[in-house]
């Protein structure tokens, strides 16, 4: 475990082996990186933060939009907590929970989204939030209508490749059944030096290409499981929003999108048969 007062020009950039532990700032144009967690107990300005566990900032988040080399930037394979983020780009597999704001974020969290879930202002407001989780909020959008964006089920490319890898895992499947065979044929021969015209070398040949398929089978069932884990459950792709949700804010969901030219309180925003649904909130489990 490393502890510091602050990361600034004293420490440099930091990269870490084990957890880091910051009890002050971390200054602008710093970079954090660790591969376990991070703590930072005061504020976050203009800086880079990864890591391998999660992401712990009691203060807030301070970014700049105008271009990446001044904007701030966090990637977490856990979760993100912070009080505020603002013009950041943001990436978790576990959760993000905030509890005031998102403000101007290009944001991806695998899990879900929290904002003001639990206490807070509980406000996205710009930006793009995408999710393959749960988006809980207290509002969406803001009463100046500034144009909002929200995605849910939106890594389509795990889809994709998952697809992909499921027809060819079948292609070499059909081609190690067919293996198979030629080699069973072969044991129960009564020439065991032919089967038909292949000879002994040819046979286990064959036996050598169907032991690389089983292991090219195996590898496509490993990988077909790493993406599953990225395909969203369309029972969880949902938005709650607990107060308000503006006008000029877009949802997507599973891309079906609906630009919003109203506003709605306390509603569940989710996919149905004729597309993307607002109802109101007290009707809905907790989900």
């Amino acid at each position: 475990m490393l502890t510091l007062k602050s990361v600034d020009l004293s420490s440099g950039n930091i990269d870490y082996d084990g957890t880091v532990i910051v009890t002050g700032n971390v200054r602008s144009g710093f970079e954090v990186k660790a591969t376990g967690d991070i703590f930072v107990k005061g504020f976050v300005n203009k800086s880079h933060l990864h890591a391998g566990g999660s992401i712990f900032i009691s203060g807030g988040v301070q970014g700049d939009g105008a271009d990446d080399e001044h904007s701030s930037s966090f990637s977490a394979k856990g979760n993100i907590e912070a009080k505020f983020i603002n013009q950041s780009k943001i990436y978790c597999v576990g959760e993000l929970l905030v509890k005031e704001y998102l403000l101007g974020c290009d944001t991806l969290a695998l899990s879900k989204i929290g904002v003001g879930e639990k206490s807070g202002r509980g406000a996205i407001i710009g930006g793009v939030s995408k999710c393959n989780g749960p988006i809980i909020v207290n509002t969406l959008g803001s009463e100046a209508y500034i144009s909002t964006k929200v995605e849910l089920g939106t890594v389509s490319a795990a889809q994709k490749e998952l697809e992909k890898t499921k027809i060819k895992r079948e292609r070499r499947m059909a081609e190690s059944q067919q293996l198979s065979q030629i080699l069973e044929r072969y044991k129960q021969s009564d020439e065991p030096t032919l089967v038909g015209k292949l000879t002994v070398d040819k046979a286990r040949k064959i036996e050598d290409t169907f032991i690389a398929i089983q292991k090219i089978i195996e590898d496509y069932d490993t990988h077909i499981a790493s993406l599953q884990a990225l395909v969203p459950d369309a029972d969880k792709l949902y938005i709650d929003v607990k107060k308000r949700v503006y006008p000029n804010v877009d949802i997507c969901i599973n891309d079906v999108c609906h630009e919003l030219d109203r506003e709605y309180s306390k509603v569940r925003i989710e996919k149905d048969e004729q597309g993307v649904a607002f109802n109101p909130l007290s009707q809905q489990g907790k989900g």
